[in-house]
């Protein structure tokens, strides 16, 4: 099976997003950030509360967990999304044709620059996630398939029967968790 796409930032989205789905209890690590930021919130303003209503000299411990909190949040919505978009150009590969090849030795790849193979018995797992598929070289690398590089349905089908067949985790996905 033969597919070919324009390499874009969703594909490379589409890999962080399952890297973070792969993480060990997200919900939970989601949960217990918002968690510590309401409590800092909480305490910064417990302090100010005192400065203002005791009329006590303002330390400036008082207001480290007000800074502590703009500093997550700056962290998490600024510094992490120009991160990705950095790493993102490094790649070099905006733009590209990406060239796969679909075998029942392995999948190779192929750009106007770089070739690769990999065989079934290299990867450790794939997934689904609701615009890509992602198969799993190592727990950095993988190998990012969009849907939108089959021409039609069946052909989805016989990937995902592929994938199946050859890789030990196979395709979980993230929609339905199967």
């Amino acid at each position: 099976m033969k597919l070919d796409y324009t390499y874009s930032f969703a594909d490379y989205k589409a890999i962080e997003s399952a890297r973070q789905h792969r993480n060990k209890y997200p919900r939970l690590r989601n949960w217990l950030f918002w968690a510590l930021m309401a409590a800092n919130v909480g305490l910064a303003m417990w302090m100010l509360f005192i400065f203002f209503n005791y009329q006590t000299p303002f330390q400036w411990w008082m207001a480290l967990n007000l800074v502590i909190v703009i500093v997550a949040l700056a962290y998490r919505y600024l510094f992490l999304p120009y991160w990705l978009h950095w790493f993102y150009d490094q790649q070099m590969l905006e733009g590209k044709k990406i060239q796969l090849n679909i075998t029942d030795q392995g999948i190779d790849t192929a750009t106007d620059s770089v070739t690769g193979q990999y065989s079934w018995q290299g990867f450790i797992s794939a997934s689904e996630e609701p615009h890509h598929f992602v198969v799993w070289v190592n727990n950095v690398q993988a190998i990012c398939v969009p849907k939108r590089a089959f021409e039609h349905e069946g052909q989805m089908g016989k990937f995902r029967e592929i994938i199946t067949k050859y890789i030990a985790k196979h395709i979980v996905n993230q929609e339905t968790g199967k």
